[in-house]
């Protein structure tokens, strides 16, 4: 079924069903799957227009004969199989989805050739953001920059699964009590975080940095947010495990200067200049293409 043409190109039902799963997948851990469900009329508009806009892309990189290194993608493609266990774990990932290596590949050109497209774009807008424009939007927004109270703290971790056997529990409790009694007659808590816990925040001590409330799991919120600075907690429990806390610095509430996130805002403003500038380029593109919808839309 065609659900419509862009220039005489057909967009197939196959291509926007693909891209309301990929909508559904960008925004499923913020919605239940009620209103997910609810919300699939509106979502499957979105992926037609969606998909429009790709096509659209998608003709001006071959107009304009837009080209990418091989290593940059090589270099992309290296990034995506490193978030996954092991290459078997990526190459398994594959045939689950049924697509292939030099797909991906492919993929992955085509939207490099598409940033380059309109990076460039912009760029030649030559857009600029004022220091009056950064100050004014300080000024106009005083709750973005209310920063809550936060704390600093180390851990020491030994991993336990929930449905570990009481004997394995009862044996890390052990073990990490042995740390504690350590750390109680003297010895360095980050020479300790560091030889044994089992976080990847061993690599600096223990060292977790600074978060607020909310950030961490509740368990370990609770009793770290109750200490003192110097403190050293008790063993705590918690889905991942036992952990010994330290907490090592706390900041009150406070309203952050504007030094502090002038920077910040540059960003903001900015990158809102350039989503701008992106948008009304597709429109440019939608306004000189023919576009023609199936009846099904």
């Amino acid at each position: 079924m065609v659900i419509a043409k862009v220039n005489e190109v057909e967009i197939s039902n196959e291509e926007v069903a693909q891209e309301v799963k990929n909508i559904i997948a960008q925004h499923q851990n913020n919605f239940t799957p009620e209103q997910i469900e609810a919300a699939k009329p509106k979502i499957r508009q979105q992926a037609v227009e969606a998909t429009i806009n790709k096509y659209l892309l998608n003709f001006e990189v071959s107009k304009q004969d837009i080209q990418v290194p091989s290593e940059h993608v090589e270099q992309e493609f290296d990034a995506i199989v490193k978030r996954f266990p092991s290459q078997n774990a990526f190459e398994d990932q594959l045939k689950q989805v049924g697509i292939t290596e030099n797909q991906i590949k492919a993929d992955l050109e085509q939207q490099l050739k598409v940033d380059n497209l309109v990076r460039s774009h912009i760029k030649g807008l030559g857009l600029t953001l004022t220091a009056e424009e950064i100050s004014k939007f300080f000024d106009d927004n005083p709750d973005n920059f209310k920063m809550p109270e936060r704390i600093s703290a180390s851990h020491i971790l030994f991993k336990v699964d929930p449905d570990a056997s009481n004997d394995l529990k009862a044996q890390k409790r052990l073990e990490l009590s042995g740390l504690l009694g350590k750390i109680e007659k003297g010895a360095e808590f980050s020479n300790l975080a560091s030889q044994h816990s089992e976080c990847p925040s061993k690599e600096k001590g223990g060292d977790l940095g600074f978060f607020d409330r909310g950030k961490m799991v509740k368990p370990f919120e609770d009793a770290a947010f109750k200490m003192k600075v110097g403190d050293v907690s008790e063993i705590v429990e918690t889905k991942f495990g036992y952990h010994i806390i330290k907490l090592t610095d706390r900041k009150a509430a406070e309203t952050a200067s504007f030094d502090e996130v002038k920077e910040q805002i540059s960003q903001h403003l900015v990158a809102g200049k350039e989503q701008d500038a992106f948008v009304q380029y597709v429109e440019t593109l939608r306004k000189a293409t023919k576009i023609e919808y199936g009846p099904e839309v």
